[in-house]
């Protein structure tokens, strides 16, 4: 992270920002690599890691990938729950899948990105979870819909900031839930 670094060195620096790759060439690098996975489960192990195949394809081969998947809904759930209590369980996980966070993220993002889509009937939906962006369809406004995705995005800068981890999770709960007007 180029902010931890003291000014005297950045000054100093070349700095090159890499970011992931269209979905379409991470796939095809997936493929050269993983060639017995279904073209669905590349996609979607692209899209949920931005692009970035080395996250993509460790998730893939050590599982992380269908654990991802699988906080998902429940977090979703957790953030238009009655109680924080729900969303709070839902987190537990990340405390000790800390590289997880990003793909979480990404996860939220293009659940919330079609649970606005699924209020006004447009496709196509490109969430792991049609059935949680449907519910945070029913759930929320769409004022509510808009305020979540800046709220993902927020957390994921100071993500960026190297925040401490369990302050991370604090601070990722109390945001979502506010978005989310609860």
């Amino acid at each position: 992270n180029r902010s931890q670094l003291l000014e005297t060195v950045r000054s100093r620096l070349f700095s090159v920002t890499l970011g992931g790759i269209p979905t379409a060439d991470a796939v095809a690098v997936l493929r050269r690599h993983l060639p017995d996975r279904t073209e669905e489960e590349l996609s979607r192990a692209a899209t949920l890691w931005g692009g970035v195949v080395g996250q993509a394809l460790r998730s893939l081969q050590d599982g992380s990938y269908r654990e991802i998947l699988a906080l998902l809904p429940p977090l979703a759930q957790g953030i238009v729950a009655p109680t924080e209590l729900a969303l709070l369980k839902a987190t537990a996980p990340l405390e000790k899948a800390k590289d997880a966070v990003p793909a979480v993220l990404n996860g939220l993002q293009l659940i919330v990105r079609d649970a606005l889509f699924c209020r006004y009937q447009c496709s196509p939906l490109l969430s792991t979870s049609p059935e949680s962006a449907a519910m945070l369809a029913e759930s929320l406004t769409k004022q509510q819909l808009l305020a979540l995705s800046d709220a993902i995005n927020d957390l994921y800068v100071a993500r960026l900031r190297n925040i401490n981890h369990t302050l991370f999770l604090t601070l990722l709960c109390s945001r979502l839930r506010s978005a989310a007007g609860k």
